[in-house]
């Protein structure tokens, strides 16, 4: 038996590249025309953020806390588990995100603070610059990553949007933080160059929450 040392990171891998980005491809095909709703939940997300009064906020959030949960759902369940058996812990860390995301929008809404481009600018990439990451790697468009279908961009997406914010728990940005970090290192195991938008997407999150996280109402 080979000491533990010996092990490189690919050898914990449970699947290759092409059968990971293939997932994509087949959860896109399997939720047409799915992803137009899910985009446009995580952008009026934003939007009802933006708004005055209570209701507007919170209804944002759930927005949110349903993204998390479908991402769950249609991919780690429905999808990934065929290729990852732990796909099911997966999930369930992202269901408790959306749990964290439910209960701060009923108790203490997150509202748009005004003053914080840094994370609107990455909510929007995470919308809009994600799904067009396989065009630029030469594969199919038809394995673009959503928000509200794929866990990169949704994680990407929730970073943003909570350092937009006027004031964000700390606890809110641990999964999504700990998810990139995480699926940048799959990633570059596996030899795809989406490893650094990934990265990328946790290192601005961080630097725009700073500022965030100690503001108030």
């Amino acid at each position: 038996m080979d000491e533990w040392w010996t092990f490189a990171p690919s050898d914990f891998l449970l699947y290759s590249r092409a059968s990971y980005e293939r997932q994509f491809a087949l959860l896109n095909l399997a939720v047409w025309p799915g992803q137009a709703a899910a985009m446009g939940a995580a952008a009026l997300a934003l939007m009802l953020q933006a708004m005055g009064g209570r209701r507007a906020p919170m209804a944002a959030g759930l927005l949110l806390a349903g993204l998390w949960l479908a991402v769950a759902w249609l991919y780690f369940l429905d999808r990934h588990e065929q290729i990852n058996f732990i796909a099911p812990v997966m999930a369930a860390a992202f269901v408790c995100q959306a749990a964290l995301l439910a209960a701060v929008a009923v108790f203490a809404p997150l509202r748009l603070g005004g003053a914080r481009p840094l994370g609107s600018a990455l909510a929007a990439l995470a919308l809009f610059a994600f799904p067009l990451l396989p065009l630029l790697q030469g594969r199919a468009f038809i394995e673009a990553e959503i928000v509200g279908l794929a866990p990169d961009p949704t994680a990407a997406f929730t970073l943003g949007a909570l350092a937009a914010a006027s004031r964000a728990p700390p606890v809110l940005a641990l999964i999504p933080l700990g998810w990139l970090g995480f699926s940048a290192l799959a990633l570059w195991t596996m030899g795809s160059p989406a490893w650094a938008a990934t990265l990328a997407a946790a290192i601005v999150g961080a630097v725009a929450l700073r500022p965030a996280a100690g503001a108030t109402a």
